[in-house]
């Protein structure tokens, strides 16, 4: 299986003019997490972005949070919300975390398909998912985990997105220098984390 995992990553890399990359391992980890538990993170990662998007609603957020999904928080997200506002550090964090809902909502099969990392993801279609548009309830009713061979897949090609991105220096290839190198960290992150459910939020090892 993982062979044919890796001969479809190079098919779509070259798709995209992009060139293989070498000798990387294979990631085979199938410890995946249950819907409910990506659609807690989902739920989230939309709260933080929104705090970083608006400070003056911090509270307010905070609270609801705390009140649903308090024991779901990462060690440092809770410090981050410990203050009656975010420092600098976690405001660009939280902000970074529209890429990791983004491929959260793939997983879950409601962003059909994701763009490709040249740019940041586009989410406003999404929005109305979330409460308060909708209930807790009837946004985790929508979320269906995609088949563990589609998130294998899918984080076998931002494995190889990422070594490019972090070898372009040498590479010296217009569609590598495209890759928005942030992104397609951020997405890698996310992914990792839904296929191993041993794995914490905060100490996700993206190594190339």
């Amino acid at each position: 299986m993982s062979t044919l995992i890796r001969q479809k990553t190079d098919i779509r890399l070259s798709e995209n003019n992009l060139p293989k990359a070498e000798n990387l391992p294979f990631l085979d980890n199938t410890n995946i997490r249950s819907d409910r538990e990506v659609s807690i993170r989902s739920m989230i990662l939309f709260a933080l972005k929104s705090i970083s998007i608006y400070p003056e609603d911090m509270q307010d957020i905070k609270e609801w949070l705390y009140e649903h999904f308090k024991e779901s928080l990462s060690v440092y997200e809770k410090q981050s919300l410990s203050g009656s506002k975010l420092d600098e550090k976690s405001e660009i964090k939280f902000s970074w975390y529209q890429e990791s809902l983004y491929v959260l909502l793939w997983c879950l099969s409601i962003v059909p398909h994701m763009s490709e990392p040249d740019k940041e993801a586009d989410l406003e279609s999404y929005l109305e998912l979330f409460p308060p548009e909708q209930t807790i309830e009837s946004f985790f009713e929508r979320c269906k985990l995609r088949s563990v061979d589609e998130l294998q897949l899918e984080l076998d090609y931002y494995y190889n997105l990422h070594w490019l991105s972090r070898h372009r220096a040498e590479l010296k290839m217009t569609t590598v220098d495209n890759l928005n190198k942030s992104v397609v960290l951020e997405r890698r992150k996310a992914l990792e984390w839904v296929v191993d459910e041993k794995l914490s939020w905060d100490d996700i090892n993206l190594d190339t």
